[in-house]
C-alpha cells in the first residue's frame, strides 16, 4: 500500500439502513487521530448531538463527531482543576523525527500510568460538567475572537492563530486540527448551522435550569422550532450573532452581560 495514493475521508451512506461510515486510503494521519482519543478518557456527546440533528458534516451542514471530541476534549483540559491533561505537551518518549506524518508532527504522550490520576483533584459531578459544557459555548465562548485548541490546551486567539482575515476570518467557528494545525475542523459549518448550534447550546442549559437537572428533555428528538424550549426567556430565541460575544448568565437564568475576557 506504500504506492496508494493518499485519499482523504470519504463517507459512503446505506440509506436504507440508515448507517454511515468514513473511509480512509493511506492516511495514517487520521490513525495518529485515532489513537489520540483512545488514549484522552472524555465525555461522548454523541447520543445528545445526533438526537438534535448537530452531528452530520456530511449532509447536514454542521460539525463532525470528531469536532465534536475535540471541542469536550479541550473544555474538560480547561476546568479548574482541570480534567484532562494536554497530551502534546507532557513529555515523552517519541520522538518528532520518527514521528512526522506528511510533515505533521504527530507526537503526543500516551502513557497511561502517567495520566490515569490526573483529573483526580477535580470533585465536578457528570450532570454540573454536562451543564458547564452547554454553558460555556451557548454564552462564555468568543466565537468571534478565540479558537479551540487541544494542541496547546488552551484558547487561542484568531490573531495569533492567523485565522482573524481571510477564508478562515470568514467562519465562525474554529477548531484547530491537533496534528494538521492550519485545518480549521469547524468549517464544515456554514453561518446557519453556527447559529442553531448556538441556540442548541442555550436551549439546553435553559431546559436544565428550568427542569432542574432533569435531562430528558435536552436529549429530545429535534421537531420544530417551537419544541425546542416552552416559555423562553426574553434573551432565548434571539439572533445568535448577538452571541458571538460571550455573556454571563446567572443561576436564575437571566442574561447579566458581556464578559470580560
Amino acid at each position: 500500500m506504500s504506492n496508494v495514493n493518499l485519499y482523504p475521508n470519504f463517507g459512503p451512506r446505506v440509506r436504507e439502513k440508515k448507517l454511515a461510515c468514513d473511509f480512509n486510503i493511506n492516511n495514517t494521519l487520521a490513525l495518529q487521530n485515532t489513537k489520540m482519543i483512545k488514549t484522552y478518557v472524555a465525555i461522548d456527546p454523541r447520543h445528545w448531538a445526533k438526537h438534535r440533528n448537530i452531528d452530520d458534516a456530511a449532509d447536514g451542514g454542521t460539525i463532525s463527531t470528531y469536532t465534536w471530541i475535540c471541542m469536550v476534549i479541550h473544555f474538560l483540559q480547561t476546568r479548574q482543576p482541570p480534567i484532562l491533561p494536554n497530551l502534546h505537551g507532557i513529555p515523552h518518549s517519541l520522538s518528532p523525527d520518527n514521528l512526522v506524518i506528511h510533515g505533521h508532527n504527530t507526537s503526543f504522550c500516551d502513557d497511561l500510568t502517567k495520566l490515569q490520576e490526573f483529573g483526580r483533584a477535580n470533585r465536578e459531578t457528570l450532570g454540573g460538567l454536562l451543564y458547564a459544557f452547554f454553558r460555556k459555548f451557548g454564552f462564555e465562548f468568543d466565537y468571534r475572537q478565540q479558537v479551540i485548541s487541544i494542541r496547546s490546551g488552551r484558547i487561542l486567539t484568531r490573531k495569533e492563530k492567523g485565522w482573524d482575515q481571510g477564508l478562515e476570518g470568514q467562519q465562525l467557528l474554529c477548531v484547530e486540527e491537533p496534528f494538521d494545525v492550519q485545518r480549521n475542523l469547524g468549517n464544515s459549518a456554514n453561518e446557519e448551522a453556527v447559529k442553531g448550534l448556538i441556540l442548541e447550546f442555550q436551549r439546553a442549559v435553559h431546559v436544565i435550569l428550568e427542569t432542574k437537572g432533569n435531562l430528558k428533555n435536552v436529549y429530545a428528538s429535534y421537531r420544530q422550532k417551537e419544541d425546542l424550549c416552552p416559555n423562553p426567556p426574553l434573551y432565548y430565541y434571539h439572533d445568535p450573532y448577538t452571541y458571538l460575544r460571550p455573556f454571563s448568565i446567572d443561576n436564575n437564568n437571566r442574561k447579566r452581560g458581556p464578559l470580560c475576557i
